[in-house]
């Protein structure tokens, strides 16, 4: 809108040039209206259908997540044939004692500390305390009494191993593995059988009672409470009561 002034009189006029450029912004704005609002029904119905997927890192690949632990840092050796946590500290069976570490420090025991063996191939400890160590030359079980309880300056040197081996009603002398099933019980994988420990003598197992095969390399706890041996010769299970063993038929 724009006025002339002329002497004694004013006259109103309309810019024709900015109404037409009113009137086309308006009609610009009017179309991106409607494609916003025909285009985000559009997006959110893609979106359902290909939900937009953020790729997530891979700690396994980061590197800077590890921290690797060696004899420098204080474990007995880098051959690791088994681990174990429990009360805050994690065990590691290897072939030149068992360490123990507490995230801070560590502590390992040897034959020169009262095991059968520096051979250690599994290590368990259980619920009451007790750490169990499975070697090349028996069993030795740690006294609750010496056991630490989440720090390794709890540990003693004067550590009062107990040996048990095939004159205390073991198997076999070579332990594979060890195992506490449901009842609290220990039980030793040999290379000549199987065994628990009662709370004051073994009880052995081998095929004559119906295990697969008498080198037995593994157990596992099942849901139902038995317990699961893998053989040489097939896999057996054990519910307290019975043996079950299956192999492999040849046809």
């Amino acid at each position: 809108m724009v006025a002339i002034v002329y002497p004694n009189r004013i006259h109103f006029g309309v810019c024709v040039r900015n109404l037409n450029i009113g009137v086309g912004m308006m009609l610009r704005y009017f179309r991106m209206a409607i494609w916003v609002v025909c285009l985000v029904p559009n997006l959110v119905l893609a979106a359902k259908i290909f939900p937009l997927s953020v790729p997530q890192p891979d700690p396994v690949n980061e590197l800077w997540r590890w921290q690797v632990f060696s004899e420098r840092d204080g474990l007995a050796s880098v051959r690791i044939d088994d681990i174990a946590q429990a009360r805050g500290l994690v065990w590691f069976a290897t072939d030149q004692g068992v360490s123990c570490y507490d995230g801070m420090q560590w502590k390992t025991y040897t034959d020169q500390d009262g095991l059968p063996s520096n051979e250690i191939q599994a290590v368990l400890p259980v619920a009451d305390g007790v750490v169990w160590v499975g070697t090349d030359n028996g069993v030795a079980r740690l006294s609750s009494l010496d056991a630490p309880n989440g720090s390794v300056g709890e540990l003693t040197d004067r550590a009062r191993w107990q040996v048990f081996t095939e004159d205390d009603g073991l198997p076999g002398i070579v332990v594979e593995d060890l195992l506490e099933d449901q009842d609290g019980r220990v039980w030793a994988a040999t290379d000549n059988g199987a065994a628990f420990f009662d709370g004051q003598a073994w009880q052995s197992f081998t095929t004559a009672d119906g295990l697969a095969h008498d080198q037995v390399n593994d157990m596992a706890l099942g849901s139902d409470g038995s317990i699961w041996f893998a053989t040489e010769k097939g896999a057996s299970q054990y519910d307290g009561v019975t043996w079950h063993s299956f192999r492999l038929l040849h046809l």
